[in-house]
């Protein structure tokens, strides 16, 4: 059987060119039916990458004409994903968008959702999305990726300003969640509801502003009953760099990683010896991200040399002599 290897490459520009019009009216057809506070504009972009990839994938010898086919992956495309940012100052937003987008037929073939999506110069403790876990499983049943950036408004005296309780997802499988607020009670609620997670990036914070999640309380992940499928796993911006070190080769889940990040977190030479003693117990490993960390460019050659076949990220590094004791020591890349 010959593999089939798709359209040229000036026929899938033509394919483009002369179906971009047709694809951006199914998009615009599409954008009627959603609420007003999804932007036209990204509804059109997403229709324009399922054209996109209907090219890409097209077979004429099928005899199915280009346009009936493509227009099943614009509209797909266009169901993909929704990103949801910030409205107001205020945590009660979300989880009342994410009710009113239940409430459309889309939204039950939802593949991607975007939790918090905002402009990196907004000080993540300012912002949080409130309590969504239910929210989100109930509106969002067949999600595959989901990426959630908080802070805790750590101000705030009353109600959950990030709450990941009742989240239950069977399909999900990637996890993102960006926080400087990981308490135990928040990162318990990823466990026992996404049997199949493949990707979860955790972030921490800085516990001196607050009580966080400590070793302890991640030994779910450790022995593999929270993501039983787990082959990336990230544990980033925390203080835990050292302890983590020390145990992950220990554990039922080191020789299932492919990919390891422990990037913007406290993370330094004497963490990189304990990781390099322990590399035999990492035999998938093929992602190391340590970067935004404290780490001299001798410790990262040690590392490489350790890893050879390993693709290590160790850009944007701290300076260690900045690691003042008088004033907490290493700090982590985002603390509010």
């Amino acid at each position: 059987m010959q593999n089939f290897a798709g359209p040229t490459q000036p026929a899938r520009d033509a394919l483009i060119r002369d179906h971009a019009d047709a694809a951006r009216r199914i998009a615009l057809r599409m954008a009627r039916r959603c609420p007003d506070w999804i932007a036209r504009e990204d509804i059109v972009s997403a229709g324009m990458l399922g054209l996109i990839e209907a090219a890409e994938r097209y077979d004429d010898t099928r005899q199915e004409p280009f346009l009936a086919f493509a227009e099943h992956r614009i509209r797909g495309a266009v169901l993909d994903e929704l990103r949801i940012g910030m409205v107001r100052w205020n945590l009660y937003d979300q989880p009342k968008i994410i009710d009113a987008a239940a409430e459309h037929a889309w939204a039950k073939d939802l593949r991607s959702l975007a939790v918090g999506d905002v402009d990196d110069n907004i000080d993540m403790d300012h912002h949080a999305i409130g309590d969504v876990g239910k929210h989100i499983t109930k509106a969002f049943p067949k999600l595959e990726s989901l990426f959630l950036h908080s802070g805790s408004q750590s101000w705030r005296n009353k109600g959950e300003s990030f709450g990941t309780s009742g989240l239950e997802l069977p399909k999900l499988e990637k996890l993102v969640v960006e926080t400087c607020a990981m308490t135990a009670k928040r990162v318990k609620g990823f466990f026992g509801g996404l049997p199949n997670a493949k990707f979860v990036e955790l972030w921490f914070g800085d516990p001196e502003r607050g009580p966080l999640a400590r070793l302890g309380d991640l030994m779910p992940i450790f022995d593999g009953r929270a993501f039983p499928k787990l082959e990336h796993l990230g544990l980033c911006n925390t203080k835990l760099s050292t302890e983590i070190v020390r145990f992950l080769p220990s554990t039922k889940i080191a020789k299932q990683l492919v990919g390891l990040d422990l990037s913007r977190g406290t993370f330094y030479d004497e963490d990189a010896k304990e990781l390099i003693a322990e590399a035999k117990a990492f035999t998938k490993l093929q992602t190391l991200d340590v970067s935004r960390s404290w780490l001299t460019k001798s410790a990262i050659a040690s590392l490489k040399k350790a890893f050879p076949k390993v693709k290590i990220t160790a850009d944007r590094q701290e300076d260690p002599t900045n690691a003042d004791e008088e004033y907490g020591g290493r700090y982590v890349s985002v603390g509010e």
